[in-house]
């Protein structure tokens, strides 16, 4: 690799980083904390380590109790709780949220990031800043995905001397470096593919478009025996019907942009924690009732599917779920050394004698 390449590799990474130092940190440590957000429900709500049976007789009482308590116009939809986690989360109109128990009663009802856990999602999702905050995020995650490259392409003179230690030794400038080298290394491979698959959820409309590129037409949905919208023990249950080996992981509820109320379920080869499965039961009395199949969807739009369980860590169980979180603690610690030692290049900064003849043999690359 010429000397061009890697002069503009170190300048690229050095100058960018710094700019997405803040957004890097802000970013990868909410949605390090985020990975255990059900298990800091656990720890604070009792109910929440009950487990819930999602059948289709409980979640028709959950539901029309729901209506009794906040009213059927009030509700946008329910996420239900399962065997491991016995919290059902309910949407109000107007930004507002409830949880419930696995009988109905009422365990907090918030107004927008009122919670500390709705707190964290708003700031990793959208930077407390809704639909702008959303575009920036998506934004400073793929430049992200371009300083690791950036990274790796600046790493590969001094490859040779790469070792596996991550301490930080001091704040003189090389140690600095040397550790944000070695962490970037490290952790480069997970970093970027959360990096791409939070992107790809931020630009939800492009990335589908290249991902289905080549698929054939999804299948139309599929028409079953017609249940009233209004009745939930029907709908669930013809969803069961429809569906024996998925669980229910959703109810919405009519609204004047899609007039049905659906039932969302996630079969067993579904990553996504709510399966992309649908039952769907117009109001209108001339419309039938129809299933969506996930698994007969083309392959570009599965694959899509499972960008959020990869970058929720929503798959792969508590390993997977652990390096998620490392991954997430490593790109703030990346933001944090990067962002000190590009400070103290400014300020004119130079390591003492000793300190350069302890690393010249680990020399990291110069401008990152």
């Amino acid at each position: 690799m010429g000397g061009p390449v890697i002069s503009t590799a170190r300048a690229l990474h050095a100058w960018a980083g710094a700019i997405l130092s803040a957004l890097m940190i802000v970013l990868s440590l909410s949605g390090a904390l985020l990975v255990w957000k059900e298990d800091y429900l656990r720890l604070t709500m009792p109910e929440a380590r009950q487990p819930f049976e999602a059948t289709p007789d409980n979640l028709a009482i959950l539901a029309n109790t729901a209506e009794t308590k906040f009213g059927r116009e009030n509700i946008r939809l329910i996420v239900f709780g399962t065997e491991h986690f016995g919290i059902n989360k309910v949407y109000l109109h107007g930004e507002d949220f409830a949880y419930l128990d696995g009988e109905g009663n009422v365990l907090a009802t918030w107004h927008g990031t009122a919670r500390f856990e709705e707190w964290l999602f708003d700031l990793h999702h959208y930077l407390l800043a809704g639909r702008t905050g959303k575009l920036v995020a998506g934004a400073a995650g793929l430049s992200m995905a371009v300083l690791i490259i950036a990274g790796l392409i600046a790493f590969w003179p001094t490859r040779k001397a790469f070792r596996l230690g991550m301490a930080v030794r001091s704040l003189r400038r090389p140690h600095l470096l040397l550790s944000h080298r070695n962490i970037g290394i490290i952790f480069a491979v997970p970093a970027f593919l959360l990096i791409l698959t939070g992107g790809a959820i931020v630009y939800y409309g492009p990335t589908k478009a290249i991902l289905t590129v080549f698929d054939t037409p999804a299948p139309a949905p599929q028409p079953v025996a017609r249940v009233e919208a209004q009745d939930w023990q029907a709908v669930f249950t013809a969803g069961q019907a429809a569906f024996p080996d998925a669980d229910i992981r959703m109810g919405s509820w009519p609204s004047e942009s899609r007039p049905a109320a659906s039932v969302r379920m996630r079969r067993a080869p579904e990553w996504h924690p709510n399966g992309r499965t649908y039952l769907a039961a117009p109001l209108a009395q001339g419309e039938p009732t129809t299933t969506t199949n996930a698994q007969a969807a083309p392959l570009g739009e599965r694959a899509y599917n499972a960008f959020y369980p990869l970058h929720a860590a929503k798959t792969g169980g508590i390993v997977y779920k652990l390096v998620v979180f490392m991954t997430g603690i490593a790109l703030t610690a990346l933001g944090l050394l990067g962002l000190i030692s590009f400070v103290q290049r400014l300020l004119g900064m130079r390591p003492a004698p000793a300190i350069r003849r302890s690393t010249q043999s680990v020399t990291p690359p110069q401008g990152s």
